[in-house]
């Protein structure tokens, strides 16, 4: 993840002008201020460990084990962010039908299958 953070920065995105063309957006400058505007901060927080950073930051004395496992409890609930990537598949599949020119019935078969295999991970 930390790896497409990185390629983010360098990616062109589109953009929709009035009627129905699109125009795609290579200048650096632009890409760099679209990307931390948009999805970086959430890139960012789904990258932190955050179970090591609660292990680092609290002492071992000072806490009592009930205490550990709810600050613990609390950080495994922030590590939900990391399901806005999934969110992201929309804009790649986007990417995929415009650039290798697949179909929309291809392209429903792929988020179909994905989502029942998403779905079977879920209820395993």
């Amino acid at each position: 993840f930390v790896s497409d953070m990185f390629l983010q920065f360098f990616l062109m995105y589109s953009e929709s002008r009035k009627g129905t063309f699109v125009v795609w957006v290579d200048d650096h400058v632009q890409i760099v201020k679209h990307y931390m505007s948009g999805w970086f901060c959430i890139d960012l927080v789904t990258v932190l460990p955050f179970d090591s950073i609660a292990m680092m930051t609290m002492p071992e004395t000072t806490v009592s084990e009930s205490g550990k496992l709810r600050a613990l409890k609390v950080l495994r609930g922030l590590r939900l962010i990391k399901l806005f990537r999934v969110v992201r598949i929309r804009r790649i599949l986007t990417r995929w039908q415009s650039n290798i020119g697949y179909s929309g019935q291809n392209i429903a078969l792929l988020k179909f299958t994905t989502v029942l295999f998403l779905a079977a991970h879920w209820m395993a």
